[in-house]
């Protein structure tokens, strides 16, 4: 982030906000889904909310997914939610829709329409052949780093604004959302603002975890251990910094095959030496340092390629990869 103090900016594409675990307000997202002028909905529910098991399908197991399997018309989980609001446009006859997934998951929209067809045939036998012909689920990766909003940063916009927003998100100037050129309903003119359509998001993907991805990991262990609180601190210790710039510039960037035409909505580089570390938080905006509860699986997931790419195109050994797997 930029050493200059944010600048608030109000958000006022979103107009409304329902709890769809209310009753009454399930009722007007299924309606709000099924209006013939609804041409997209958005996911943005995290991981744990596709309720997949490790070979990514849904989890019939899970306690939602087993309640919403049993109980199809009163849904608790996402996919239960989207599955009931498909079948009323369904009845309705509100035509085609897209349903684009914008959460840090690997072939989002894939794992999103596994999901959804999962649950609609349970549902409806009838359904599950409509979403082949009505809805497609484009994939997508959206990079920006958003750090998690505490008290302080509450306090901080109450302090300089006058009133306390609970809804308050901080994140960096840099933005970048590449979309998967796969639309039924109308294609919005995100491409206006920034965002890139394109035939395939995998090698996006890909550059972002071994470039952002791999460095935030090693930063963030090799910051714990050394007793740091926040990633910005990590970088600025020369034994860490020195380290991650190594692994970055020797490591990594040699590697990255950056697909064409990669840069991002402020036109900033995304697959320069120094891309990736100047976009840390810093004071104004602090992304603490803490270690994901998979840890393992996740380090392994950003640095696989890379690791292994060096390992057989180089006669020396991936030194600095090695020591982050440590």
């Amino acid at each position: 982030l930029e050493e200059n103090p944010p600048a608030p900016q109000i958000i006022g594409s979103v107009l409304n906000a329902l709890v769809v675990c209310e009753s009454n307000q399930l009722a007007t997202a299924l309606e709000l889904v099924a209006r013939p002028t609804t041409q997209l909905l958005s996911l943005t529910i995290t991981e744990k909310g596709y309720c997949v098991n490790h070979q990514g399908e849904l989890d019939v197991d899970h306690a939602d997914i087993a309640h919403d399997l049993n109980n199809p018309r009163n849904p608790r989980s996402a996919a239960g939610v989207i599955a009931l609001a498909l079948e009323r446009r369904m009845v309705a006859g509100s035509g085609a829709i897209s349903i684009l997934s914008c959460d840090n998951l690997s072939t989002n929209g894939k794992v999103a329409e596994r999901i959804v067809q999962t649950m609609a045939s349970a549902l409806n036998s009838e359904l599950a052949d409509w979403l082949t012909d009505h809805v497609s689920f484009p994939s997508s990766m959206v990079d920006r780093i958003v750090p998690q909003t505490s008290d302080r940063d509450l306090d901080a916009f109450e302090a300089a604004n006058g009133y306390r927003d609970r809804a308050l998100i901080s994140g960096e100037g840099f933005t970048q959302w590449i979309i998967e050129d796969n639309f039924r309903g109308m294609r919005p003119a995100w491409d206006v603002a920034g965002a890139q359509f394109v035939d395939n998001v995998a090698p996006f993907e890909q550059a972002k975890l071994q470039l952002l991805n791999a460095t935030h990991s090693a930063l963030a262990y090799l910051g714990l251990l050394a007793g740091h609180t926040y990633i910005h601190e990590a970088l600025a210790d020369p034994l860490i910094g020195d380290f991650v710039h190594r692994l970055l510039q020797e490591e990594i960037l040699p590697e990255v095959d950056c697909p064409q035409g990669m840069t991002s909505q402020t036109t900033q580089p995304v697959c320069s030496a120094d891309s990736p570390t100047r976009r840390y938080p810093t004071k104004h905006c602090r992304w603490q340092v803490t270690v994901h509860k998979n840890y393992r699986n996740a380090f392994f997931q950003r640095l696989k390629h890379g690791s292994s790419r060096v390992g057989h195109t180089r006669y020396c050994a991936p030194l600095s990869l090695a020591g982050s797997c440590a």
